[in-house]
């Protein structure tokens, strides 16, 4: 019989990836029968240094918007699940790079389409796309009223 693994593992963002510091999704498998999972950001392998520090729930996704830092440095990331036997192990870590600033990336090479946000993760939308949308949805319908008040009161 097959040994159910009780490790999630880690899916976004990928080994080395670079990511929009104020903006990310971490993705990660599920397991059978976890109650939540701790999602943990630390600035070195070991996890000394926490960046970010979180029990999640039961989704196996998590967004993280304005706590990283923008400068280019290299995070971790992990994930661990709780199940009725408690907190099960970490997955193994995952490094990665933080940065927002436009002139870090020209210094690393790296061009801004290459960058991995949450608009980009698993096809989701970053909220400034979200907001920008609203607003414009908002701004048209508005129009359309005051058109509409317009013609009514010119007859």
């Amino acid at each position: 019989m097959a040994e159910i693994s009780t490790t999630p593992v880690a899916r976004n963002p990928r080994e080395y990836a670079v990511v929009d510091a104020e903006d990310v999704n971490f993705a990660w498998t599920p397991v059978d029968e976890a109650q939540s999972y701790r999602l943990q950001i630390a600035r070195d392998r070991a996890f000394a240094n926490l960046v970010f520090n979180s029990t999640v729930g039961g989704r196996t996704e998590m967004h993280v918007s304005g706590v990283l830092p923008r400068d280019g440095s290299t995070l971790y990331w992990r994930v661990q699940a709780r199940t009725k036997d408690g907190w099960e192990p970490f997955s193994a870590p995952v490094p990665f790079r933080s940065v927002s600033d436009k002139r870090v990336l020209e210094t690393m090479g790296v061009s801004g389409e290459e960058v991995i946000g949450r608009s980009t993760a698993e096809g989701t939308t970053s909220m400034v796309e979200f907001w920008a949308f609203v607003i414009a949805m908002i701004f048209s319908v508005g129009l359309l009223i005051a058109v509409a008040l317009y013609n009514l009161t010119t007859f």
